[in-house]
C-alpha cells in the first residue's frame, strides 16, 4: 500500500510538471504558427488582392479577392482564425486540465481511502436492486462497484467541501482532523478552481457566486460582474504551483494519517526527500520551500532524524538557490553538526562556502561507502562548489581526472 501511495503522488509531480513547463513552449511555438500563419495571408493579399486598404502599419484591413482566387483565400483565412483562436485558447484548456488532473488525483487518493479505512463505506447510502446484486460475480466486484460510485459522488462536490467531507470521515473519537492546517494558499486554490468552473461553463464571465466565493476565503477579485478572467502566463505559473503543494501535501498527509508506522512513514519521508530534490534539480525553489515547510508541521512527523536534516539541507540549498544567503545560513545555524555524518557536514561547509573546509572532506569521502562520486554531478546542494578552484584540485587529486558533466539523451519516463 506504500507503493501505491508512492506511485500515486509521483504520478501527479510527473503531470503538474509537464504542464508547467510545457506550456510556455507551447504558447510561443503557437505564438509564432499564428504570425507565420498572418504573414501568408498578408503575403497573398498583396500579391492578389485589389482595391487594399491598409493602416497605419501598412498591413491590408480590407480588400477584394478575385474570384480565381477566392477558395485559396478561405483556406488561408480559415487557417489563420483558426491558429489565433488556437493561441488564445491553449493557456485556457491547460490551465483546465489542471484541474482535472488534481481531481483525477485525489480519486486515486480516495480509493486509497476506501482501501484502508473500508468501514467508511458502512454509511454508504447507495441502494442496488435484486437485478443489480444479481449482475455481479462477485462481492468483491459489487464492492467496488460501490467505491467508484461513492468517488463518482465526492467528485461531485465542491472542492472545499471535498476537503470537508475527508476532515469528518478520517477524524478519530468524534473529532476531526484537520487537512487545511498550513495551508495558506487554501484561499487560492478555492478561487483557480472555480475560475476552472467559470471557463467551462460560462468562457470565464465572472458571476456573483465567483466573488461571494473570493470574499469568503480572503480574496479581493480585482473584477466585476459580467467581466471576463483570462489565464496569463503568471497566473498560471502560480496556479500549478499552488496545485502542486496542495496535492502533495493532502497525500502526504492522508499516507501518514491512514498508515502511521514507523515503516510507512520512513517510505513516506524517502519519497518526500526525494520529491524536494527534484525541485531543486529543476529550480523551483520557491516551491521546494513550500514543501519543505510540512516538516514544521506538528501534525505532520518525520518519522527518521536522518530525513529531517535531509528536508532541512535541502531548504537552505532552496534559500540559497533563491541568493538568500541569511535564510541559508540561519537554518544550518539550527542543526548542531558535530554528531552527523560527513555527508551533512559537507553540506553545511559548502552552503556556507567554507571551500577548504569542504575540500578536505573531499578526501575522507572518497574513501566511504556511504558517498558516490557521482553525488557531485546530481545533488544541487553542490551545484556552486563545483566551480571552485578548491573543488576542481582536489577532484582531480582523488580521481585522477577533471571534473566533467555528461550528457544523456536516452528514452524520458513513461508518464503512465
Amino acid at each position: 500500500m506504500d507503493n501505491k501511495f508512492s506511485d500515486d503522488i509521483n504520478w501527479f509531480q510527473k503531470h503538474i510538471d509537464s504542464r508547467r513547463r510545457m506550456l510556455p513552449l507551447f504558447t510561443s511555438l503557437a505564438g509564432k504558427m499564428a504570425s507565420r500563419v498572418q504573414t501568408d495571408l498578408f503575403e497573398f493579399v498583396n500579391q492578389h488582392g485589389r482595391d487594399i486598404e491598409r493602416d497605419e502599419d501598412g498591413d491590408p484591413t480590407r480588400f477584394k479577392v478575385p474570384v480565381e482566387f477566392s477558395s485559396q483565400y478561405k483556406k488561408i483565412r480559415g487557417m489563420h482564425n483558426d491558429s489565433s483562436v488556437f493561441f488564445v485558447l491553449l493557456p485556457r484548456m491547460t490551465f483546465i486540465s489542471l484541474v482535472s488532473i488534481y481531481d483525477a488525483y485525489l480519486s486515486r487518493l480516495l480509493k486509497l481511502v476506501f482501501e484502508l479505512k473500508p468501514e467508511i463505506l458502512n454509511g454508504s447510502e447507495r441502494q442496488f436492486s435484486f437485478k443489480d446484486i444479481n449482475s455481479y460475480e462477485s462481492f468483491d466486484e459489487m464492492k467496488e462497484a460501490i467505491i467508484d460510485s461513492e468517488i463518482e459522488s465526492f467528485l461531485r462536490k465542491s472542492h472545499a467541501e471535498q476537503f470537508k467531507w475527508l476532515e469528518n470521515k478520517l477524524g478519530s473519537s468524534g473529532k476531526k482532523i484537520s487537512l487545511k492546517s498550513g495551508l495558506d494558499k487554501w484561499g487560492d486554490f478555492i478561487e483557480l478552481t472555480e475560475r476552472r468552473n467559470l471557463l467551462v461553463h460560462n468562457d470565464g464571465i465572472i458571476n456573483k457566486h465567483y466573488i461571494k466565493l473570493c470574499t469568503e476565503h480572503g480574496l479581493k477579485p480585482n473584477k466585476n460582474v459580467g467581466e471576463q478572467l483570462d489565464i496569463d502566463s503568471d497566473y498560471y505559473q502560480d496556479a500549478c504551483n499552488c496545485i502542486f503543494e496542495i496535492g502533495v501535501k493532502l497525500g502526504h498527509v492522508l499516507w501518514r494519517k491512514l498508515m502511521p508506522t514507523k515503516e510507512s512513514c520512513t517510505k513516506a519521508d524517502d519519497n518526500l526527500v526525494e520529491l524536494i530534490f527534484n525541485l531543486l534539480v529543476s529550480k523551483d525553489y520557491d516551491l521546494a520551500i513550500r514543501i519543505c515547510g510540512l516538516a514544521e508541521f506538528q501534525s505532520f512527523k518525520i518519522a527518521t532524524q536522518q530525513s529531517l536534516f535531509f528536508i532541512k539541507i535541502n531548504h537552505a540549498i532552496a534559500h540559497k538557490g533563491l541568493e538568500q544567503q541569511d535564510k541559508c545560513t540561519e537554518i544550518l545555524d539550527q542543526i548542531d553538526f558535530t554528531p552527523l555524518s560527513d555527508i551533512f557536514k559537507i553540506a553545511n561547509f559548502v552552503l556556507r562556502e567554507q571551500n577548504e573546509e569542504a575540500a578536505q572532506l573531499m578526501r575522507k569521502l572518497a574513501k566511504s561507502e556511504d558517498f558516490q562520486e557521482n553525488f557531485y554531478k546530481n545533488w544541487p546542494l553542490f551545484q556552486w562548489f563545483i566551480k571552485t578552484d578548491e573543488f576542481n584540485e582536489t577532484y582531480e587529486e582523488i580521481y585522477g581526472e577533471q571534473f566533467t558533466i555528461k550528457g544523456d539523451t536516452s528514452e524520458p519516463d513513461s508518464t503512465s
